[in-house]
């Protein structure tokens, strides 16, 4: 990853921690391996403690502002810890996959 990929998934999640308790986030796909191109957008899994609506509503917002004003599609995948600790979700390809190689910030 980019430095500047970096600096902007580190900004975006000091700015949902305003808000919202993050247990982890972490950068997977094409921008996490340095393979992606200009047009590729920023994948990012955040765990919250509990997801409700309003939480949700606020990092999609964050998301969309942050990369609105870098020129960057940021890709939000929002799940809480029951969700992943306690759900099939746990075992889902996508979500071994970000914790095999995505990058936590």
């Amino acid at each position: 990853m980019n430095d500047r990929d970096y600096a902007l998934a580190y900004e975006l999640k000091k700015a949902i921690e305003k808000h919202v308790n993050v247990l982890d986030f972490k950068v997977f796909g094409s921008r996490a391996k340095g393979i992606n191109d200009e047009y590729s957008d920023l994948d990012i899994l955040i765990v919250v403690d509990e997801l409700t609506k309003p939480k949700k509503d606020i990092i999609y917002d964050l998301a969309w502002e942050i990369g609105f004003k870098n020129d960057i599609f940021i890709s939000p995948l929002i799940v809480d810890e029951y969700e992943l600790t306690k759900t099939p979700v746990k075992h889902a390809p996508i979500i071994e996959n970000i914790y095999n190689e995505g990058i936590t910030i």
